[in-house]
Order: structure tokens, then sequence, then C-alpha cells
């Protein structure tokens, strides 16, 4: 499996939005108790915790691939260690 550059990634997509959203939150540009101020919120907390999940994800399947093929390659008990 080819790996991609991080910034191609979903992940970086997801914390730059996120980002985004944050940094026109604390512009002030949204009037405070706005409808669009409030979607704002969720939308960007959602995208932030989006991207922690998927990263957590590939993380600990690509750890679980990691064991398994090291476990595969391990001299077993008949095969001498070098």
């Amino acid at each position: 499996m080819e790996t991609k550059p991080g910034w191609k990634s979903s992940e970086f997509a997801l914390k730059l939005l996120a980002v985004l959203i944050s940094a026109l939150l604390a512009s002030g540009l949204l009037p405070e108790g706005s409808v669009p101020l409030k979607l704002a919120t969720i939308v960007g907390t959602l995208l932030a915790a989006l991207g922690y999940a998927g990263l957590r994800s590939w993380v600990k399947v690509t750890d679980s691939k990691g064991a398994a093929l090291a476990e595969a390659a391990a001299p077993g008990p008949s095969q001498p260690q070098p």
C-alpha cells in the first residue's frame, strides 16, 4: 500500500476545515447567539472529533496488521534463529 503525503489525507482536510471554522468563530463575524454561529460551532466540533476518530482507527488497524506480519515473519520453533 502506497503512503500518500499527509496533506492529501482526509484527516488533514477535516482538521483544516475545523481550523477554518474555528477562525471564523474567533473572528466575531457571526453574531452572538445566531443560528449560523451555533451551526458553525457544532460542525467544527464534529469535524475535529471525526478527524481524531479516523486517525485513531487507522493507527489501530496499522498496528494490528504490523503485529500480525511480525508474528508471521518470526521464526517458529522448528526454524533456527540466526
